[in-house]
């Protein structure tokens, strides 16, 4: 689906629309909060669009908690595994 956009002659607010919900899909959070950002500057009173960013935003906020946990349990195993 993501090709086919590509080929789209113009890229409006729907496309950026479209494109940050194909990539939401993908787990693709930060791209995807570019691409509704961009379809909120383009429609400012579409509350679909502004849904759309917001729920990036939290999944990328999400995202980046659950790497830092994972990140931070790492970190613990080498530091016990360096004292034995």
């Amino acid at each position: 689906a993501l090709l086919q956009l590509s080929h789209a002659e113009t890229r409006d607010d729907e496309w950026y629309y479209i494109h940050g919900q194909l990539l939401m899909g993908m787990h693709q959070y930060n791209t995807a909060h570019q691409s509704f950002r961009e379809a909120v500057r383009r429609q400012p009173e579409n509350n679909e669009y502004r849904k759309g960013a917001l729920d990036a935003a939290v999944a990328l906020k999400n995202q980046q908690k659950w790497t830092y946990r994972v990140s931070e349990w790492a970190r613990g195993l080498i530091h016990t595994h360096n004292k034995t």
